[in-house]
């Protein structure tokens, strides 16, 4: 009866210890990420903001299409199509 006793206790100081491990490191990591974010919001309040340019209309990305219907060699041209 003494040994599971024992036993018993050793496992509850085990899971208060581990406990407070895992606290101490959550404490640790939402500390970084607080100070990280202190220091991302004071640099984006020195760097302007970027000025956003227009594309022009042929540039488009959904202007162009790639047909994977049929295998096409290299040789034989343009992998891309300009939609219609």
């Amino acid at each position: 009866m003494e040994l599971l006793v024992s036993l018993v206790r050793d496992l509850v100081l085990l899971h208060l210890g581990a406990t407070a491990v895992l606290l101490v490191v959550f404490t640790a990591v939402v500390a970084c990420q607080g100070g990280a974010g202190l220091l991302r919001a004071r640099a984006g309040r020195r760097a302007p903001a970027p000025v956003p340019t227009r594309q022009a209309a042929a540039t488009s990305v959904r202007d162009w299409t790639i047909d994977l219907r049929e295998p096409v060699a290299v040789d034989a041209g343009p992998l891309l199509s300009k939609t219609s």
